[in-house]
């Protein structure tokens, strides 16, 4: 009865991580098209980085589905509802002008990583959980690197044009 109890929730984890690379994915793709489209250097090396970050953090779930998955484990499972909502709200913000999109894609990324971080809660083995934490951790960082710098060149903009 233990050892089935042990594999339910390796299962349950395995699922959470196919959310969490399904959301990733989605990340990447919008912060990357968006990266290649961008105006100006800033916004360019902003979503390049969040871009990347995201990727990693994909590449990571990924080698952690790939050891934990049973050999009977169906590899492309429905996408839950959350992935879903996350994939409706980048491609949103797609449809934007370049400069409304930048900021959108910003709020977006900064719901798909609360969103994130609660996945991550829900994992059952601690072990995968630590694992993943500093890539997580990672994409916090860029994503508050770029606001503040998005922030700083917005203000440094103001006070260019007032002099």
């Amino acid at each position: 009865m233990l050892r089935f109890y042990r594999r339910g929730r390796l299962a349950i984890d395995v699922r959470i991580l196919q959310d969490m690379v399904s959301i990733c994915y989605d990340g990447m793709m919008a912060n990357l098209d968006l990266c290649h489209q961008a105006t100006n250097t800033l916004d360019e090396q902003i979503f390049r980085r969040i871009g990347d970050a995201f990727q990693q953090l994909s590449e990571a779930l990924w080698s952690m589905i790939e050891k934990h998955k049973g050999p009977d484990a169906i590899h492309h499972q429905a996408a839950s509802a959350m992935s879903g909502v996350v994939g409706d709200a980048y491609w949103q913000s797609q449809k934007l002008s370049t400069e409304a999109r930048a900021n959108s894609l910003m709020r977006v990324n900064q719901y798909v990583l609360h969103q994130l971080e609660k996945l991550l809660q829900q994992l059952n083995s601690k072990g995968m959980m630590k694992a993943l934490s500093k890539q997580v951790s990672q994409l916090k960082m860029q994503l508050d690197n770029a606001q503040r710098q998005r922030l700083a060149a917005v203000s440094e903009k103001v006070t260019t044009q007032v002099l």
